[in-house]
């Protein structure tokens, strides 16, 4: 009996470290949106994959979001694609 409850919780450990690096390879993740400054420039951002996911678009087109860097940007005229 004690055999079989080891070999449970040895077979449910090996699982969630699996999970786990699954987990963090997909929330890991960067992603790059370009947005056109007003002089004309290009500007890349780097943020991470929740941030992609839900980027906040308010009302009018701008984009509001956070870089990796912790820098705060809202901006119009942006362009993210990701996987």
């Amino acid at each position: 009996m004690k055999f079989i409850v080891l070999f449970v919780l040895f077979v449910l450990q090996t699982s969630c470290i699996d999970f786990i690096d699954e987990y963090n390879e997909i929330h890991n993740r960067v992603n790059i949106i370009s947005c056109k400054h007003p002089d004309g420039r290009l500007i890349t951002y780097n943020i991470s994959n929740s941030e992609a996911n839900y980027p906040h678009i308010m009302r009018g087109g701008l984009w509001k979001f956070k870089t990796l860097k912790g820098k705060k940007v809202i901006s119009s005229l942006c362009h993210l694609e990701s996987e």
